[in-house]
């Protein structure tokens, strides 16, 4: 797979305004994606298949290349508020996946399983109360929804039928507490904790993006979009490598070096691009 590399111009008087470096950080953000479908086909002994615990890795590198591609998608479309909300999903997406690349063992494994399924079984349980009130007359939707629950449970291999003794958080850790052990705590904080407001629609979302303020200090409704800016998408895009080369280190014994030379050539040209922007910002008026 020939993957094209982005160049970065360095002569700061080229970027006459934001939207060049915007255009710049989507076609690094499309490297990124490219690197992690390349790698999503590769298979450790040539085997074309994952087992269920490798299936948990490679399933978060297939939704973490969807998500990106949201955030493209939404970068074309000139809607800043979903760029935000998907490049959360993105990070959140990272964060799980290396933590779990980097605690992987069965524990954690089923940890993760059953936390992301006792929604399902709450479902379930609350399905069959609802039959058994009503003399077990079991209603089609009804049927559907449990049939539905009975295979995903069956495709994980866990007992649906089994109380299962699930932590509040899966690998014992909060989502902050993941971040912190991988590192990326501060940087949490600093691009992507304020983005939970885009996610779950705050008040503080709704003073920024969907209301404004008139010269009475009353409120009238702001249908138009922000402008999506860089420093999400490269954001997004310089944590990628990272998770790669941890799960080429983790999963794969005989890698060309060539690779990992290509991916890290990667990290340092978005950190490079990021550095421009921040110093092209200062002399900004």
């Amino acid at each position: 797979m020939d993957i094209k590399k982005t160049e970065i111009n360095l002569n700061l008087e080229s970027y006459k305004h934001e939207g060049y470096f915007v255009e710049v950080s989507i076609d690094l953000l499309i490297e990124a994606g490219s690197y992690i479908t390349l790698l999503v086909n590769l298979y450790d002994d040539n085997k074309l298949i994952w087992n269920e615990d490798q299936a948990v890795i490679g399933g978060n590198l297939v939704r973490l290349y969807k998500l990106i591609c949201g955030v493209l998608d939404n970068v074309c479309d000139q809607k800043g508020e979903f760029v935000q909300i998907f490049t959360r999903l993105a990070f959140e997406c990272i964060v799980n996946t290396r933590y779990l690349i980097n605690n992987y063992n069965e524990k954690t494994i089923i940890s993760y399983k059953l936390n992301s399924l006792k929604t399902d079984k709450r479902l379930y349980t609350e399905i069959k109360s609802c039959i058994a009130e009503r003399d077990n007359i079991v209603l089609p939707i009804e049927q559907r929804m449990m049939s539905s629950i009975e295979k995903l449970f069956a495709k994980s291999n866990i007992e649906l039928n089994i109380d299962h003794k699930t932590e509040r958080n899966w690998g014992n850790k909060n989502f902050f507490e993941k971040t912190k052990s991988l590192g990326l705590d501060k940087l949490y904080l600093s691009h992507f904790s304020l983005t939970s407001n885009e996610i779950h629609g705050s008040w503080s979302d709704l003073m920024f993006h969907h209301l404004e303020t008139n010269s009475d200090g009353n409120f009238v409704p702001n249908f138009d979009w922000e402008t999506p800016r860089p420093q999400p998408l490269t954001a997004i895009a310089f944590l990628v490598p990272t998770l790669l080369i941890e799960y080429l280190e983790t999963f794969f014994d005989d890698i060309p070096i060539e690779l990992f030379t290509k991916i890290k050539g990667l990290e340092n040209r978005i950190l490079l691009f990021m550095e421009l922007h921040e110093e092209w910002l200062k002399k900004s008026p």
